[in-house]
């Protein structure tokens, strides 16, 4: 996922409740702190999750499986999918 997309994701967690929304920093991250902000980052290796963590509720999505969506106004839960909107 691009930043702007992953930034979308995370930002929708408080629609269905959650408190905070995290993507596992990578190459993308790295691109984006250097040609977006000018900062000469690097991954170490504790920026990744505790492998031994609990957490109240994991929910994994496969974003290459989702398909774009318009949100009307006021709830994105009332969103319609591009490929259902006729020309």
């Amino acid at each position: 996922l691009s930043t702007d997309e992953r930034a979308t994701l995370t930002n929708m967690v408080a629609e269905i409740g959650g408190l905070t929304g995290l993507v596992v920093p990578d190459a993308e991250t790295v691109r984006y702190l250097r040609e977006r902000r000018g900062i000469d980052f690097t991954l170490d290796a504790w920026m990744e999750s505790d492998p031994q963590a609990s957490y109240a509720h994991v929910i994994e999505i496969d974003c290459a499986t989702l398909g774009a969506m318009v949100a009307s106004p006021g709830d994105p839960g009332n969103g319609i999918a591009l490929a259902d909107l006729s020309a």
